[in-house]
Parts: C-alpha cells; structure tokens; sequence
C-alpha cells in the first residue's frame, strides 16, 4: 500500500505560544508519563511505512533514542516552530487544559487529530464551554466523557484516536468513530529477575501515590516505593518484585499495570475505573471491590503461591501480546488511511483566520518591547515629577521661612517705628514745659 502523501505532525506538550507547531526541544529528564511515550511510539509506528512523520515539542531523548536503535527509524526533529498546512495531519494529546493549544490545528488546513489517552474533562479541556479541572481522586464518574464532548469535537471536524477500546466504544455509541490504535513497543521486554525479592512495589511518581502510601502502611510484607527514575529502572523492578500495590481510580489505558503485568509484577487494584480493561485474573491481574479491599487481597494473593504463580504466568503472557509491535504499526496506518478529508469550505476560512491570529501573535513582542519602553520612560516621568515635588516642596517651606522672616522683620521695623514715636512725643513734650 502506499503511503499517505501527507506529513504526519504529532506535538508534544512544549512552551510555543503561537498558533504554530513547535519545534523539538529534546529532555533528557528522567521518567515520563505513559501517554508521552506512547507519543513518541506512534510517531515510530507512522514512520514504519515510510511515511513523513514530524515529532515536535519536549522529545524525550532516552525514549527517542531506544525507539530509534530498536526499529532502525528516525522521525523527523524539526528545528523551528511553523504553521500546519494542507499536507499535515496533526495530531494532539487531550491532556492539555488550556484550549489555546487545540487552535492551533483547528485553524489551519491540517487535519486535526485528537489522541485521547483518558477520560474525556479527567486532565484536559473537554471542548467544553466551561470546565474546571477535576480531581482523579473524587470525580464523579458522570462528569467524564459526556456526551456532549464526544459530539463537540465530532462537531469541530475533529478526529479521534484512542489507545481505548472502552473510549472507541463510548465514541461509537454517540455516534463519533474514534480509531483504536492500541499499543506497541518495538522489541522484547527484559527478562524478570530469576527470584523475586520484593514482595510489594508502588510508585512514588504517581498520581495514586498518596491512596498507595496509606494502604503500604497496613500491610506487614516488605513494601519498596519506586522513585522517578528511567523506564528501565521502573521495568527492573517490576521484574524482582511479586506484587504491584496500584489504587488507581480512574484512568485510560494503563501503561503502568501492563508493564508490571509484562514483567511478571501482579497488579492490585480497585474495580470502578471506567476505562479499565484487563484487570481480570486471565490478564494477571487481581481486581478487588474498593481500594479499601487491596491490603487484605495482597496478603492472601502472597500467601498463596500457586495462585501468585499462575497470575505472574497470566500476566507476562497477555501483556507481550497486547504491545506486538506489527500490530501496532498496521492499526496506526490503518487509522492514518482512515482519516476522512478536511472540509474545504471551512478550512481555507479557518486558515485564513489562523493566520491573522499568528500574525498579530507575531507582533507581541514588538509592542511588549514598546510597552515596556513606555513603562520605563513613564518610570523615569514618575521619578522627574516626583523630584519636581520634592524641590516644590522645598521652595514652599523655604517660601514660608522667609515670610517668616519678613514678618518678624516687619514687626521689629513697627517696633523700631513705634519707639521712635514715643522719643519723638517725649521730646515735643519736654520741650512744650521748657517753652512754659
């Protein structure tokens, strides 16, 4: 088959505060969040069939560079930030919550793909009127993925791609396709450690962290949190540990429990998550009715070894199968041809609009440079008028001592007057009795 024609542009959160793709700023910042990384995959997978394929904003270069060694490809880092065009298909994570990000492929000609990883309003802008980010921990299960999300973004011309079945399946019953790519990793996973010395794993870097610390308090097996380290790291000790604690109460696609799974690391964890799939013990996984529930569950899963035995078994199984890299790659270019045209008679509209916007955007730190010129002279105006007052200031107070002192002048002069009027009747009258 042959490849799409158009350049496939997938953004990575970044700083561009235009209505511009970014450029690629490479981190090599230790730990990622999952759905990052299933980014920087996908951009991989696209690339498999020799298809142009742009990976833009924060690139994580350990990942990058184990993707790279893995598959023998190399999507493209761009150098510099542009404008989207005809020729692009960009594709955007949902987890951003400021709508300002998702304009920049609305307002263009580019076909704007929508890669949600989560619950629609859990931690990006649903493409709501309003919307105030909820917390994970107590969100009501009603207040994601409404609707009215799905059918706002359908309504904006906005394709949908999911690593979800249950999020592809929610889409379908509002009547909005959303393409499930699933997920893949190129190469095998590591082999576990010969025996496993950790009895209980949780993750210190998580947004579950703070549930996972007061359920590791009340169990009596030993108990190591994993800090924020490299994904290798995370995977090692998977591999030496039996049990992953994991209070997860609502998320998409769990990255997290099919590594541990992969690893041969049992996850634990609450039934409830609307978006969860395999969680049953065929996957691996032991699923109890609350969070409450976890600690009890861990201690009979350990001191039951058969059964422990049988979910590593299940897990590692399942998980490997679930990331066949060939799979990927055919459901990524699946979704890729599937992609229906972009209307033109709104596009070009929206383009156009798009680009007025970034022109004046342009202009920002040219009247930012002005505006902050004007606040200094209008600093330096402050300072002249307030040296103005001051010295106004001074001559008012020297003004006042010198009537002051021409004043006191004035009554010392009518004194010296005054006396004088007296010597002068004095002598009128000494010498009116001398004349008498």
């Amino acid at each position: 088959m042959r490849p799409d024609p158009r350049k496939l542009v997938i953004c990575l959160p970044s700083d561009e505060p235009r209505l511009r793709v970014p450029a690629s700023e490479l981190s090599d910042q230790p730990w990622i969040y999952g759905g990052v990384r299933l980014l920087h995959e996908l951009a991989f997978a696209a690339a498999a069939s020799g298809r142009h394929v742009e990976l833009r904003g924060w690139v994580h270069r350990p990942t990058f560079e184990r993707l790279a060694s893995a598959t023998g490809l190399s999507p493209l880092l761009a150098d510099e930030p542009r404008r989207p065009d005809a020729e692009d298909i960009v594709v955007v994570p949902e987890g951003h919550s400021d709508p300002f990000w998702f304009a920049t492929p609305w307002l263009s000609e580019a076909r704007f793909v929508l890669m949600a990883m989560g619950p629609l309003g859990l931690l990006g802008w649903p493409f709501a009127a309003t919307w105030d980010r909820p917390s994970p921990l107590t969100v009501p299960v009603d207040e994601v993925n409404r609707p009215e999300y799905f059918r706002a973004i359908a309504a904006l011309g906005i394709s949908i791609w999911t690593n979800s079945e249950v999020l592809a399946r929610l889409a379908a019953e509002h009547g909005i396709h959303a393409a499930d790519i699933g997920n893949g990793t190129p190469g095998p996973f590591p082999e576990p450690a010969a025996e496993r010395s950790l009895d209980v794993v949780w993750l210190k870097d998580n947004r579950w962290a703070p549930p996972a610390v007061e359920l590791a308090d009340r169990l009596s097996a030993s108990v190591q949190a994993i800090e924020s380290t490299d994904n290798a790291e995370v995977l090692a000790a998977f591999g030496r540990a039996k049990v992953l604690l994991y209070p997860a109460r609502m998320e998409g696609e769990s990255r997290v429990t099919r590594e541990a799974r992969a690893m041969g690391c049992v996850p634990v964890l609450p039934r409830g998550n609307p978006l969860a799939v395999h969680i049953e013990e065929r996957d691996g996984v032991l699923a109890v009715e609350s969070a409450d529930a976890i600690p009890g569950a861990i201690e009979a899963l350990l001191n039951d070894p058969q059964r422990l035995a049988a979910l590593s078994a299940h897990g590692m199984s399942s998980a490997r199968e679930e990331v066949s890299w060939t799979a990927f790659v055919a459901r990524v270019n699946e979704a890729i041809d599937a992609l229906p045209s972009d209307d033109p008679i709104t596009a070009g509209p929206r383009a156009a609009i798009g680009d007025g916007i970034d022109r004046a955007l342009a202009r920002l730190p040219e009247l930012q440079r002005s505006l902050s010129s004007s606040r200094q002279q209008n600093l330096e105006l402050e300072a002249e008028l307030e040296r103005v007052r001051d010295r106004n200031m001074e001559l008012e107070i020297e003004g006042k001592a010198l009537r002051d002192r021409k004043a006191t002048a004035e009554q010392e002069l009518q004194s010296l007057r005054d006396r004088r009027a007296v010597r002068w009747s004095l002598a009128a009258a000494q010498a009116v009795r001398r004349k008498g």
